[in-house]
């Protein structure tokens, strides 16, 4: 069953996803980060953020400067940066 925004062609599998886009598409709701500048519509954005860009745990990289808020972006930049493709031959 397809639910269809009544203010636009879209359309979503999930009831709570239309709704969720009707919030965020078609609504007023502005939430702003109370460190920087950066507004959003939805609050797992806004979470999401304020993890990554405010949080003082930081991960750092053992092999150069880089540093992230989440470890799976560390992992993600060793294996791109740091590490050694395996040969395909």
């Amino acid at each position: 069953m397809a639910f269809t925004c009544n203010q636009c062609p879209s359309t979503f599998t999930e009831n709570k996803t239309l709704n969720r886009h009707i919030r965020t598409k078609h609504g007023n709701l502005s939430l702003k980060c109370e460190k920087c500048a950066f507004t959003t519509t939805r609050k797992d954005k806004l979470k999401t953020h304020i993890e990554a860009k405010h949080y003082l745990n930081k991960f750092k990289c053992p092999h150069c400067a880089f540093e992230c808020a989440r470890n799976d972006s560390l992992t993600r930049h060793i294996k791109a940066y740091h590490e050694v493709p395996e040969n395909p031959l």
